[in-house]
Formats: structure tokens, C-alpha cells, sequence
């Protein structure tokens, strides 16, 4: 191959224009170099044969691997260019003589092969005219066969609005005045980043409502770090393997140029349906890998880390959200990448990353520094609040009672703040459990009437996985707005509104309450919240009203019930399946892990064709039932699934949906090794296809 990457003239012969045929190359396991050889014969007598444009080996092999993947619930497709070269005569002595002038042939078509490859990816893939049919109600451009998207144009790309990072702006703006003291963190911090020979990792340990986030979020502030990343308790988004790249890669566009201008030249909507550390790859390793080597290191902040594994126990862990992470540290370790992590000291968690390069941190509550940082933040917080000087005397009994933590500090602040706790008061309660107490003592000392109107609401706050809506909590409770209006007055303090939006101010307060031994008579049950957020949720998207928060969300809350019954039903709710799919397939194959693993649902019996033969489906929903049961391994059941699509795209005469069915059929059928019945799917594919492309060309020519 030449240095431009043009193909150098064939043997033998002058340059010519090259010509392009469609057809079928059969492949084998076994070199086939005379048309009398027996496996060749038993080739051509078939009724494909004279589709056969080339014979070539190796391709059936890799065919037949990537079968094997997709048949163990690995999703995986692949383009295969080959160099045919080899002459084909009847006298084998003939071939010998020829031995040298099939070396060069051998050449010519590996660098043929080679070049063509060069230009496919420099140049894109050529799309299909199918993308002109999306005028149908039904279009889908996600289906795994033949739907493909049309690239963009070249107009600037708005990432923000593609990309849909996870904004931290609420949580910034709540913390950002917070932040007091840590200058002895932060000097420890600066050193770690400017030592060119300073590990890899820098990681801030310490136990909840120590103080960790409002010193990453004030880090964020003052550095000009690479990228900033919250794992939040209260949004299960921020473990979200896509969400979690997609802001990243947003984050780390925004401050690098050049970086920016790689990533507007892919093309992101093909991406979405890839997994985490999939996607890792596309949007931010290669596009690193392409920028060569950077005069500057990148410095990547994630707060939370412990929320990862924390969220739903250790035994619950979100692997591919893991295995992301770490892909994320392994493949830029020859890259100027480097991290600061904060997480609770959990040995758990650092035992499962297992990171080699780690500089260690630990925020201890006993220490002086810390004292002292707890006394400054009271000084400035209870001076503001009471325009007064606070004594000394006070400022060190509040800080002793605190333990060292500055969710302490904080809380007290507020509950000064809000008159329910006094400077005047002769003592203060020791620990951060014992302020909770007290606090709830003090505002709910009618416990009848806490019971009643309070626990019920607390309950589905404290379960929400995000923050709740009002409108949501208005209507699982029943209360109109001036009784929302006097529940928001009584526990604002713990449970502050933003953007018509209610939540925990803190982890703390959702581990204490939901603690019998703790919180006492102020117990709340998780599980009762749950219980309420699943029946309302239900009801409402069995009603056709889906909000945003239950098509996140209400699996889990049934799961959490232990509703397996709504859940398989819910689970074939046509206009929540398909919007789940659109939102975010690959957190629909997550929760279909989850299930399985956590449940009796199966999907083979959720999915049965059998019992869904009578139902009106749409044709986005058996492509979107199918593509996920095959892409889980469940090979069978997908088949059906296509098949049922098939039927209903023949009575509305739509060939791109028979195309597309017959297509997956196909594959399927090969992925099983019934390569007769997968031959005869593509040969009928073949001709609603060719109708299509006839159809478009017709189209354009008369455009």
C-alpha cells in the first residue's frame, strides 16, 4: 500500500477503475483452490450457488465465534473485509507453477483490503436509504438490523443537548457557602497534583457527615480541574454507566478544545445503545488516544465513590457501572490522567476497586485540624444567623457535642436557624443521633398527629431514589395544598424543597429514621414507602399517565414491595416498555439482570409470545421486545417476537419493517447454526430490501 493509502497496480497489469459487485462469498474451514475439491462441490449444488460471487476462509470461523457470543447474551456484530486472492484452476500443477505470481496477488488484495479499510473509516460508513423512510409513525432507528442513522451534518453540534450531562448545579449552589477551613486539605491536595511523579490516585477518605462533598465542591471551585463528578445518594442517575460517560466526556469537553472538536465529529446517536465501557471507549479513550500526547494533565474529581457500592448494599453492586470506572483508570494509564476520589472509609470499596497508585487521605474527626475547622464554620455560620459574636466557650461545646463530623455543625446551624434549637439552651446533644432525636422531639411533640399526617409523607420522601416531585408526593398522600403547605413548614429543615422538588438534606437522616433502635418512636418504614410510590405509580401508567420519575423508577420501588405480579406486568406495558427503550436500553438490560437475579421472574415467561398473540402491538414494540430478548441470549423467544413483527408489517405492507424482521430472524437462525434457515431469511430479505433501495433511487431521480 502506497503512502497515500491508494493501491498500487495489479499485477501484471495497468491501473484500472475498480468495480464493485453485490453478492454472496461463501466461506469454510478449509482452503478450497480447485473447483473439483469435494467440499466445494457439496457447496455448489445448493440452491445459493449461483449467488457466489468468491470463496475465502477464516470468515466462517469468525462468524461462528461471534455466534457463540451472541448465543451466551453478548450483543456483538462485526464487518469483515477480506482479500480474495487465490487463482482457482483444476490442475493442481498448475497452481504450483503459478506459485510467485499468487504471492503478488496475495499482496495486491491484502493491500487492497487494506487501503478500502483505511478510507471506510476515514470516510464513514455509507448510510442506507432506509434513513429516508422515517416519515412512519413507527420508524425506529435503534432496530439491530438495517435501521441505521443518517450522519450529521456539518453545523456545530450542541453537546449539551446530545450528550444530556447530569448537571451538579443545585448541589454546588446548596454547598458552595458552606465551605470553611480545610487549608491544611487543600495544601496536601496542591501537592499531590503539582508532583509530576505523584501517583495516580489521590483518595479523601472519611466517614459520613465529615465534610467531604462541600470540599470537593469548593476544590472544583477554586482549581481549574479537567472534569467534576458527584455520585449522589439521592440520584440513582450518577451510577448510571451511560449517564456517567456522557457527562464526563461533556465535562471534559468543555474545558478542552481540541478534545471538544473530536467528539462533534462523532456520530453520538449511534453510540447510545452501547454499554458503559463500551462507550468509554468511543467517546473519550480513543478521542484521547487521537489527540497524541497533551502537554498538560487532565485531573478528574469524583466525589461519592462509596455510593457506587453502598446504594444497594455490597452484595447489589452495579458491575458494568464498576467495570466502567476502572476502564475509565486502566486504559488512560499512558495517558496524563490522574484522580482524586472521596468516598467513606470503606475498606469494602477499596478492596473492590483494587487500584494500584493510590495516595490515601483520611479525614480523622478527632484530629485538631478538624476540631479547629468545625469551630471556624460555627463562628461564621451562628454569627450570621445572629449578627452577634458567638463566645468561645460556646463554639467549643458545640463542636465537642458534634464528634467531629460537620453534618453536626450543619444541621445545628439550620435548626438554629429555623427557632427550633436555641444558643440560650444550658446543653446541646452529644453525636450527630441524639441531634436528630432531639430535633424531632422538639418538632413533632404531638406524636398522633406525627403519625397520622407526618410518617406517611417522611416514608415516600425517604424512599424516593431521586427527588420527588410535589405533584408526586401530593398525590400518593392525598393532601391538598394547604395541607402540603403546613407539612412543608414542619420539616423543611430535613427535608428542604428545590425546583417543586423535595428530598433528605442528607444520607444521614434517611439511615437514622429508618432505624429502629435509633430513631425510636420516629421510625419510618422504607418498606411502606415503597409499597405507596409502587400502587400510585402503577396505577398511573396502567391509566396511559407515565411521569418521568416512575419510568425510572417504579421497577424498583416494585421490587422493593416484592410485587412480582405488577412487575410483569409492567414489564409488557407497551407505551412504558417502548418509552424505556428509548430512554435508556441498556439501564432496561440492566433491570432485567436485576430481576432475574432478585426475583422469580423469568423473561422466557414474561415474554411469551403465546400469551400475547391476541394483543395489538405496536411494531416499535415487537422490534424493541425482540432486539432486547436477543441481545440478553434468549435466542428462542426473540425469534418469535421478529416473527410476530413480520406478520404485522405483511398486512401493512411495510417492507422496511419485513425487512428488518426477516433480517434478525436471519441471524438469529445463523447465531443457532441453522445456516438453511438463516440462507433463506436473507434471500427473502434481500428482496424487500432491494425494493426499498428501488424505491429511494426513484425518489431521489424524480427529486
Amino acid at each position: 500500500m502506497a503512502a497515500d493509502d491508494s493501491i498500487k497496480a495489479a499485477p501484471g497489469r495497468e491501473p484500472f477503475p475498480s468495480k464493485v459487485l453485490h453478492g454472496l462469498i461463501a466461506s469454510g474451514n478449509q482452503v478450497v483452490d480447485n473447483p473439483n475439491n469435494p467440499f466445494f462441490q457439496s457447496v455448489i449444488k445448493t440452491d445459493t450457488a449461483r449467488e457466489i460471487l468468491a470463496v475465502e476462509m477464516e470468515g466462517a470461523g469468525a462468524a461462528d465465534a461471534v455466534s457463540q457470543m451472541n448465543e451466551s447474551g453478548k450483543s456483538i456484530s462485526f464487518l469483515m473485509i477480506r482479500g480474495i486472492s487465490d487463482l482457482i484452476s483444476e490442475d493442481d500443477r498448475l497452481i504450483d507453477a503459478h506459485h510467485d505470481e499468487r504471492d503478488l496477488w496475495k499482496k495486491y488484495a491484502a493491500d487492497s483490503a487494506a487501503a478500502f479499510t483505511v478510507n471506510l473509516i476515514q470516510k464513514g460508513l455509507p448510510t442506507s436509504p432506509l434513513v429516508q423512510q422515517k416519515n412512519s409513525p413507527d420508524y425506529r432507528s435503534d432496530c439491530v438490523f438495517s435501521l441505521s442513522h443518517q450522519p450529521g451534518s456539518g453545523k456545530k453540534k450542541d453537546l449539551k443537548s446530545i450528550l444530556n450531562p447530569i448537571s451538579f448545579d443545585l448541589t454546588i449552589a446548596e454547598n458552595h457557602g458552606k465551605f470553611t477551613g480545610r487549608e491544611w486539605l487543600i495544601e496536601r491536595i496542591d501537592e499531590w497534583v503539582n508532583d509530576p511523579n505523584g501517583r495516580r490516585v489521590y483518595w479523601i477518605l472519611g466517614r459520613p457527615g465529615i465534610g467531604k462533598t462541600t470540599l470537593a465542591i469548593w476544590y472544583n471551585n477554586i482549581c481549574d480541574l479537567s472534569a467534576f463528578y458527584l455520585f449522589q445518594y439521592d440520584n440513582t442517575e450518577t451510577i448510571n454507566p451511560q449517564r456517567f460517560v456522557r457527562t464526563l466526556a461533556y465535562e471534559l469537553s468543555t474545558r478542552i478544545p481540541a478534545y471538544k472538536d473530536l467528539l462533534e465529529k462523532i456520530d453520538l446517536d449511534s453510540k447510545k445503545d452501547l454499554d458503559g465501557p463500551a462507550l468509554l471507549n468511543e467517546l473519550i479513550i480513543i478521542p484521547f488516544y487521537q489527540l497524541g500526547n497533551l502537554e498538560d494533565q487532565i485531573v478528574i474529581l469524583f466525589d461519592g465513590l462509596d455510593e457506587i457500592f453502598l446504594k444497594n448494599g455490597m452484595e447489589n453492586i452495579p458491575y458494568e457501572m464498576v467495570q466502567t470506572l476502572l476502564a475509565l483508570y486502566h486504559r488512560t494509564e499512558s495517558m496524563p490522567f490522574r484522580f482524586i476520589f472521596s468516598s467513606r472509609d470503606n475498606q469494602a470499596v477499596q478492596t473492590e476497586l483494587q487500584l494500584d497508585a493510590v495516595e490515601s487521605q483520611f479525614i480523622d474527626p478527632d484530629s485538631i485540624q478538624n476540631r479547629d475547622d468545625i469551630r471556624e464554620y460555627l463562628r461564621k455560620e451562628l454569627g450570621n444567623i445572629t449578627g452577634e459574636v458567638i463566645p468561645e466557650k460556646k463554639l467549643e461545646d458545640i463542636s465537642a457535642k458534634s464528634e467531629g463530623f460537620f453534618i453536626y455543625a450543619s444541621f445545628f446551624c439550620k435548626a438554629v436557624r429555623d427557632k427550633i434549637f436555641s444558643l440560650d439552651e444550658p446543653s446541646f446533644p452529644t453525636g450527630l443521633s441524639a441531634m436528630y432525636l432531639e430535633y424531632f422531639e422538639k418538632q413533632f411533640h404531638d406524636l398522633k398527629e406525627y403519625k397520622r399526617q407526618i410518617i406517611p409523607a417522611i416514608r415516600i420522601i425517604c424512599a424516593a431514589r431521586e427527588p420527588l416531585p410535589m405533584e408526586i408526593l401530593a398525590g400518593v398522600t392525598g393532601l391538598d395544598e394547604e395541607e402540603l403547605s403546613d407539612l412543608e413548614m414542619l420539616v423543611t429543615s430535613l427535608f428542604p424543597i428545590d425546583a417543586n422538588t423535595i428530598s433528605p438534606f442528607h444520607s444521614t437522616i434517611v439511615e437514622w429514621i429508618s432505624d429502629k433502635t435509633k430513631a425510636g418512636r420516629y421510625f419510618v418504614s422504607l418498606e411502606k414507602g415503597h409499597v405507596s410510590l409502587s400502587e400510585y405509580g402503577f396505577d398511573q401508567i396502567m391509566s396511559g399517565e407515565i411521569h418521568e420519575y416512575f419510568l425510572r423508577n417504579l421497577p424498583f420501588h416494585l421490587l422493593a414491595s416484592r410485587d412480582e405480579k405488577k412487575l410483569s406486568e409492567l414489564m409488557v406495558s407497551q407505551e412504558f416498555f417502548v418509552r424505556s427503550y428509548e430512554s435508556d436500553f441498556q439501564a432496561l438490560q440492566r433491570l432485567w439482570v436485576k430481576l432475574e437475579e432478585e426475583t422469580s421472574l423469568r423473561m422466557e415467561s414474561v415474554y411469551d409470545v403465546t400469551s400475547h398473540e391476541t394483543v395489538n402491538f405496536s411494531k416499535a414494540f415487537l422490534m424493541n421486545v425482540g432486539t432486547l430478548l436477543w441481545r440478553m441470549g434468549r435466542l428462542s423467544v426473540a425469534y418469535d417476537w421478529f416473527v410476530l413483527l413480520e406478520k404485522a408489517a405483511k398486512i401493512e405492507d411495510d417492507n422496511d419493517w419485513i425487512g428488518a424482521s426477516l433480517g434478525n430472524q436471519a441471524l438469529i437462525l445463523q447465531a443457532r447454526g441453522d445456516h438453511d434457515g438463516a440462507m433463506k431469511h436473507h434471500m427473502e430479505n434481500r428482496t424487500y430490501l432491494s425494493q426499498t433501495w428501488q424505491c429511494w433511487w426513484y425518489n431521489k431521480i424524480a427529486w
